[in-house]
């Protein structure tokens, strides 16, 4: 592990399904090596969602670096109130985002709205569009239409303690028994949080079909109607 921030890092532009068993797998070298609190730390990251995993693979990417440069010059152009410039900026816009989704290989659905929404908030909140920039997204971002983009647990971080070189150790110094209740409260709450993101995943993907069954449907009530006709 003679880059651990990368080790890390990568962990969130990875498969999304391949997360949970790579970050315990860190951990468990990084305990073997002796640094305790920096397994802790990995234990206790979350898994992205699959919109966020999906847009860290394109931190990158020329899609993200030119969404974000626009959105400088249209937030620019807002604080001059330049009405013209706006109103030309406003296509490019819209082909930003486009570019994005073209990236992603145009997804549908949930997860499209979910890229759209992070684009959108990334173009109005620099702070938004850093995140993006990150590749540690752990869940797509949002606007309200004002103020700034809530970044509330949507950026992954992690303490110098984890970032330091690791030196393997022969002997680590035996676990406090409150650093030790701590890690184990980590490790519940990370797993618990699993859990949560699976369930929301799986609904994700049952509200896809359940429209795409929905529409298979209409379709057939408008051929049966055209029938009777």
């Amino acid at each position: 592990m003679t880059d651990l921030t990368a080790s890390v890092a990568s962990l969130f532009a990875g498969p999304v399904e391949r997360f949970v068993p790579e970050r315990d797998a860190l951990a468990k070298r990084l305990r073997d090596a002796g640094r305790s609190d920096a397994a802790g730390e990995v234990k206790a990251l979350r898994r992205p969602t699959v919109a966020a995993a999906a847009l860290n693979q394109l931190a990158d990417d020329p899609a993200v670096a030119q969404l974000c440069e626009l959105g400088e010059r249209l937030r620019d152009a807002q604080r001059r109130v330049d009405a013209a410039a706006m109103r030309d900026l406003s296509g490019e816009r819209t082909a930003a985002i486009n570019r994005l989704l073209e990236a992603l290989g145009q997804p549908s659905g949930n997860l499209r709205e979910q890229v759209v929404a992070t684009a959108t908030a990334a173009l109005a909140d620099p702070a938004a569009a850093e995140a993006l920039r990150s590749g540690r997204l752990t869940k797509a971002l949002s606007y309200s239409g004002f103020g700034e983009v809530d970044l509330s647990d949507a950026v992954a971080r992690w303490s110098a303690t984890v970032t330091a070189d690791v030196t393997p150790a022969t002997q680590s110094e035996p676990d406090r028994p409150a650093a030790a209740r701590l890690r184990r409260l980590r490790r519940a709450v990370s797993a618990a949080e699993d859990d949560l993101q699976t369930a929301v995943d799986q609904l994700s993907v049952a509200r896809q079909r359940h429209a795409a069954a929905q529409e298979a449907l209409d379709q057939a009530r408008e051929r049966l109607d055209a029938a009777e006709e």
